[in-house]
């Protein structure tokens, strides 16, 4: 969220340029409501030239990039800023962690201490986990994304369209669930949500599911509605990946043969180089995606195939 206008360019198509907008949205707003409450009317204890937006952005990416959360504290759980522990890298397969422990029979001491996962070398590099972050979490939060990460993903959005013959049934539906006409889902190397299937399947009720099972109301859609349902959520799907792809400018081809050449990808910053490679990841999860499911519906109807 704190790239440049060029350096973000780089990322057009990819939905890490709305969770950016976002966050530097949040930032601002939180900021607006800091300056209203606090700092203007004490401007004798905070003045202007020293507690500017820029100085609250650099105080928030600090936070977000370097805290790291102690569960075992005497007085409960607190997120705390920890020299040295903050430079310990990501590795998502890591179990290596950092925590509050008592030390000393006597006194008590409360201390912070790295446990580490097996036996390391002198030297050797010790990791830890961030979480179970994407590429896209990774990159928003710390500033860089990995080629190897279990836990990457890239989101689609479907949504409820107003012509539907059902609106009415099932925007009464989501409203008492508590969900919106328009939602977006993960899409991982190997898999997908059940929520984003579920929600799916009431997307693509039709007259005919609600003669043979009921009303909306009655019918779980943690469970198969019918197998034109299936394959209408599974086109669903497919149809939301082809969307996503044709809003990036460039194709995982062209990623490639960029990254390929490399004086051309020499020449572009580090966070460029990051932008190209996030989204050719990204475009290479929506395609996985669109062979799976076509193996799906081949599967479910026989037919489709020919």
């Amino acid at each position: 969220w704190s790239w440049s206008e060029e350096d973000l360019s780089y990322m057009e198509g990819s939905p890490v340029i709305r969770a950016t907008e976002s966050m530097s949205l949040k930032l601002k707003r939180e900021f607006s409501d800091l300056q209203k409450s606090l700092l203007l009317p004490r401007k004798d204890i905070f003045p202007e030239e020293n507690f500017t937006f820029q100085n609250f952005q650099w105080a928030f990416s600090i936070l977000f990039s370097r805290a790291i959360r102690l569960t075992s504290l005497k007085s409960g759980q607190a997120v705390a800023l920890i020299p040295y522990a903050d430079l310990i890298n990501h590795n998502p397969f890591a179990n290596s962690y950092v925590d509050a422990r008592n030390e000393g029979w006597l006194t008590q001491n409360e201390v912070v201490s790295v446990y580490s996962d097996r036996s390391y070398k002198k030297m050797e590099q010790i990791y830890i986990s961030y979480g179970p972050k994407s590429n896209s979490d990774l990159l928003l939060l710390y500033g860089f994304a990995l080629d190897r990460n279990p836990f990457n993903s890239v989101e689609i959005t479907v949504s409820l369209e107003q012509n539907d013959p059902l609106f009415g049934e099932k925007n009464d539906f989501l409203k008492r669930a508590g969900m919106p006409l328009t939602m977006s889902f993960p899409l991982y190397n190997d898999r997908y949500p059940d929520e984003a299937f579920q929600y799916m399947r009431l997307i693509c009720f039709e007259k005919s599911d609600r003669d043979a099972l009921g009303a909306i109301e009655d019918v779980e859609f943690a469970d198969k509605v019918s197998n034109q349902n299936e394959l209408q959520v599974l086109s669903l799907i497919i149809e939301a990946c082809e969307r996503a792809l044709e809003r990036y400018p460039t194709t995982e081809e062209e990623d490639t043969a960029l990254m390929i050449d490399r004086g051309m990808y020499s020449l572009l910053s580090k966070n460029q180089r990051m932008a190209v490679k996030h989204r050719r990841q990204e475009k290479r999860i929506l395609k996985k995606t669109i062979a799976a499911v076509m193996k799906q519906k081949e599967r479910l109807s026989p037919s489709f195939a020919k």
